[in-house]
Order: C-alpha cells, then structure tokens, then sequence
C-alpha cells in the first residue's frame, strides 16, 4: 500500500510524451511495468518520469512514492488531481535510469508483492 498523487508534464525524464500510462517514481527505473489498484479498479502503467519530489513522498503516511498521470487517477477515482492511497505491484523492472536508490519510501517502493504458491498436487491415479 502506498499513496499516489496525479501530476501532467509535457515531457518526460524518458523522453517519451506523457500519456494515459504514464507513472512517475523516483525509485523504479524508467520503463518500469506497475499494476495500480484502488478501490478495486485496476490499470498498468509504465515508469517514463522521476517523482513524485522527495518533500512529497515525505508528506505522506505512507510514504508517496508513485505519481500517476492525471488521467489515470480521473480514471481510477473521478478527480484528475487527487491523492490517494493505491496498492501497487511491479509486473516487470525496466532497465532504464533510477532517479534515486535510497531515501524516505525506498523500502515500500522495492517490496515487491509475491504470488501465492501453487500448493504441489500429485497427479490423480
């Protein structure tokens, strides 16, 4: 569980114009495939910018540590500029630049959620 605020840029750390599935961290590395869910509606986003800034993630209990474009948060929760506390789980690392590798909120950034084990089954005889 983290807290998300919303921003719009017209560029990107990535270079990439801002979009829909545009998220910003300072933690995940640019490219970055992240599931955001609040309220149990779900979207995936991509790492393509750097925030939120460090001032904001302290702000924050939890710490904020994911900015998401401000159509996705008006798609997740009706409001484009809000701020919201949403479960996320990384579906993929990106292998571009970090902004930052430590810092208020670093840990929660790189818990990354586990799927529940399979429990082994013998095949039926």
């Amino acid at each position: 569980m983290s807290v998300a605020t919303s921003f719009w840029d017209a560029q990107t750390a990535s270079g990439k114009p801002m979009r829909y599935r545009t998220l910003a961290s300072p933690y995940w590395p640019l490219g970055t495939k992240v599931r955001i869910t609040y309220r149990g509606r779900s979207t995936v986003g991509f790492v393509e910018d750097f925030g939120p800034a460090q001032w904001a993630v302290r702000q924050h209990r939890p710490p904020a540590i994911v900015d998401l474009s401000e159509k996705m948060m008006a798609h997740l929760t009706g409001k484009r500029s809000n701020v919201v506390r949403v479960r996320f789980e990384v579906l993929r690392w990106g292998k571009g630049r970090r902004y930052k590798t430590a810092g208020v909120g670093y840990a929660l950034a790189m818990r990354v959620p586990t799927k529940p084990a399979t429990p082994n089954r013998s095949p039926d005889r």
